[in-house]
């Protein structure tokens, strides 16, 4: 797996970080969006899920007299204020991620941190606005109200369509992947292996040259015949996640890469190394494993999404037949005098000054 999380467009937005890799391009917003709409100590019953990518996300329906969590004794991950987070809730959190999330955290503690940091500003804030009562407002309450409605109908709803067991079936899975054949495409990937030394830029000059001097001194190593790059990766590199691997990071498609370190991969023939180069986090050198072409996605790649696809589309066919039958069983009639009073009414109030 890539070693950093890297945001591609601009310097603020990167981590410090031994990355060759952007991560908005395998999903890291998802686990954004799981931490940030994560469930609250405070959280009342009702609780919608949604299921994004793989990955469970949730958002809480505060009540309006909330309670305090129970003292939790785990150390303290972040605080701002009187607001903390705990590395139980944080560990329970990740572990609901899918992989590729969890992967990009175990790489780089950078990604969680500047994650949680929204999260807790987030909960801050939301303390704030419960200790004004912000949650009796008209117009909250109201909204509050539609939230936990939507959640409880949505989850009876998903309780009485649920497909059976044995569905799909193979041939249904093999029918879904022939009629989709043409756009299961996997676009070129490249096997990447790095040595990382760090060297922030604006560091002082004695680091800078101990890093520019150690890695011309690797450079110097992989030019040796006979020169194992991988051992020598383990010996040398900084990068904590890639070194015990021997600089492996892993198969890499072109949007997955920074745009900095791109033209440098893509310009390598397998097995070949480049030169020493000097990025704003520290120095690298990158070596080609192997490549592979673009090509279809064999069904043993695609099976489990396309079953789930499935799955989620018979879903939403069991809820609407389940609606329409209890339509049937229940006309809906509407008296055509009052509506039109109605709306009226509304016509009344909107042009009113």
């Amino acid at each position: 797996m890539p070693s950093r999380n890297v945001h591609a467009a601009t310097r603020a937005d990167r981590a410090a970080s031994d990355c060759i890799v952007d991560f908005r391009a395998i999903g890291c917003a998802a686990l954004a969006a799981a931490l940030l709409t994560s469930t609250y100590a405070f959280a009342a019953p009702g609780k919608l899920a949604h299921a994004h990518r793989g990955h469970l996300t949730h958002t809480a329906v505060a009540q309006p007299e909330a309670q305090p969590a129970a003292a939790d004794s785990s150390p303290v991950v972040a605080r701002m204020g009187n607001v903390a987070l705990h590395a139980d809730e944080v560990q329970k959190l990740v572990a609901s991620l899918g992989a590729a999330d969890r992967s990009a955290i175990a790489s780089d503690p950078k990604v969680l941190a500047r994650v949680l940091s929204g999260m807790i500003a987030n909960r801050f804030l939301l303390d704030e606005a419960l200790a004004k009562h912000w949650q009796d407002q008209p117009a909250v309450a109201a909204a509050l109200v539609r939230m936990r409605d939507n959640a409880i109908v949505q989850s009876y709803l998903e309780s009485v369509a649920v497909p059976s067991e044995d569905f799909p079936s193979e041939a249904d899975i093999e029918a879904a992947y022939n009629a989709n054949k043409a756009a299961l495409v996997s676009p070129p990937g490249y096997d990447v292996a790095q040595i990382f030394i760090a060297a922030k830029d604006g560091a002082d000059q004695a680091t800078e040259d101990k890093a520019r001097e150690k890695i011309l001194a690797i450079a110097h190593q992989l030019r040796q015949p006979g020169s194992d790059f991988a051992a020598i990766a383990r010996a040398n590199s900084e990068s904590k996640a890639t070194a015990p691997r021997g600089g492996e990071i892993g198969w890499l498609t072109e949007a997955q890469m920074r745009p900095d370190i791109k033209p440098h991969i893509l310009g390598l023939a397998k097995g070949q190394v480049t030169e020493p180069l000097r990025l704003d986090d520290g120095w690298q050198i990158l070596k080609l494993l192997d490549s592979r072409p673009a090509g279809t996605l064999t069904l043993d790649q695609v099976r489990g999404a396309l079953k789930q696809r499935l799955r989620q589309q018979r879903a939403a066919e069991l809820q609407r037949a389940y609606i329409a039958a209890l339509l049937k069983a229940n006309p809906i009639s509407v008296n055509p005098t009052e509506l039109k009073n109605l709306v009226g009414a509304t016509g009344e109030a909107a042009q009113s000054p």
